[in-house]
């Protein structure tokens, strides 16, 4: 279980706003033969379905509700990137909201991050802490990640961390070697190396970690992964390198499941319990999708005629069984809601604003949602 939660920071705090796209994950631990609530993810979308929002909730274990822990509230650029990040913790005993931590970051035409400036609240001021930066090849890969923390005697950066990846001549991520600065000797000493293998269509399907020690790179971990046959993760395998006995001992798995569109359903977190020679459940993520973060169908056939409209829309969804037609605001709110009985219907939104609406179609075998374009 040590690693799901890693996981589950990266997956949130992610700077890809358009890849994180459900709207709430719950976290649950296995306890006692039973999953208990933990931790609460909720994204917040503006109208465009950028991320502006994190919130992350943990369980209150004497009331059985949620309480407030961190929000990350994002300020984004005309681009969709993100100008800075602001993570705000709850204070219990001044019951609000306190600031702590801010990021600035900075692109390059393509919009990759150059830099991450991380800044510490102290009283009224905001403080530089520690700083990322970011080199490219001419193929926009990144070749490097610098990490520094600031001198607070000097008032400058020192170095602290450097990753630094290679590639295959497909494109690919082969490699990735992390050092640490040493103050004493002034040089960069290795730590850490990662070495990817992939299948013939480009994913991953191990990733070897290796430590540097008495200067030899030795085995640390293992992750193995599967796939379905669409080409989605079907199971990661960890394993730790077993010095005494010279073998990989395994330490726990993750197993994925997704809805009928397609999009992410549930991870589920197992531990190895090498004294009992057998697998115990311990978390789980379940996510939920709003009609901001909705994944489409790739085998829905949903037709909406015409677009922009003035008053009648109609709606040809090729569906064996009964559907349902709801229909929101470009800010999430549901407006209506329609049953579908027949092959074609017809809806009219004549008493509706011009404007833009998300129609939503859902059925037992998928769901799908349209932009529609209210005009007179």
């Amino acid at each position: 279980m040590k690693t799901i939660y890693i996981f589950l920071f990266s997956l949130c705090f992610s700077l890809n706003l358009s890849a994180q796209k459900y709207d709430t994950f719950i976290v649950e631990d296995w306890v006692n033969g039973n999953w208990k609530n933990a931790m609460k993810y909720t994204n917040t979308f503006d109208a465009n379905g950028n991320i502006i929002k994190v919130t992350m909730d943990t369980l209150n274990s004497v009331t059985n509700t949620w309480d407030n822990s961190v929000i990350i509230s994002h300020t984004l650029n005309s681009n969709s990137t993100i100008n800075y990040s602001i993570t705000q913790t709850w204070s219990a005993d001044e019951n609000k909201w306190v600031d702590n931590l801010k990021t600035i970051y900075t692109y390059d035409g393509s919009k990759n991050i150059l830099t991450e400036k991380s800044q510490l609240f102290f009283g009224t001021d905001w403080m530089d802490f520690s700083m990322i930066t970011n080199s490219y090849n001419a193929g926009g890969m990144l070749i490097k990640k610098l990490s520094q923390m600031v001198n607070f005697f000097s008032g400058g950066m020192d170095n602290t961390n450097q990753t630094t990846y290679t590639y295959n001549p497909d494109g690919t991520e082969n490699q990735s070697i992390s050092q640490d600065w040493s103050a004493i000797t002034g040089t960069w000493e290795n730590s850490q190396r990662w070495t990817n293998t992939y299948t013939g269509v480009k994913k991953i399907t191990s990733v070897l970690t290796e430590d540097f020690t008495a200067n030899a790179w030795v085995n640390s971990s293992i992750s193995t992964i599967t796939y379905n046959g669409d080409g989605s993760i079907k199971e990661s395998l960890q394993q730790d390198w077993n010095v005494s006995g010279n073998n990989w001992a395994d330490v726990e798995k993750e197993m994925y499941s997704y809805n009928a569109s397609g999009s992410l359903k549930e991870i589920i977190t197992m531990d190895w319990l090498a004294a009992q020679s057998k697998w115990e459940n311990g978390s789980r993520v379940t996510y939920t999708y709003g009609i901001t973060s909705i994944i489409q169908s790739k085998t829905s056939q949903l037709r909406v005629f015409p677009n922009p409209f003035t008053d009648v829309i109609s709606i040809e969804f090729n569906s064996l069984q009964e559907s349902s037609i709801q229909l929101y605001s470009m800010n999430g709110q549901l407006l209506r809601i329609f049953d579908k009985r027949e092959p074609l219907s017809k809806i009219n939104l004549a008493s509706f604003k011009n404007g833009i609406y998300l129609l939503k179609v859902v059925s037992p075998e998928s769901e799908q949602v349209i932009k529609l374009l209210k005009a007179k």
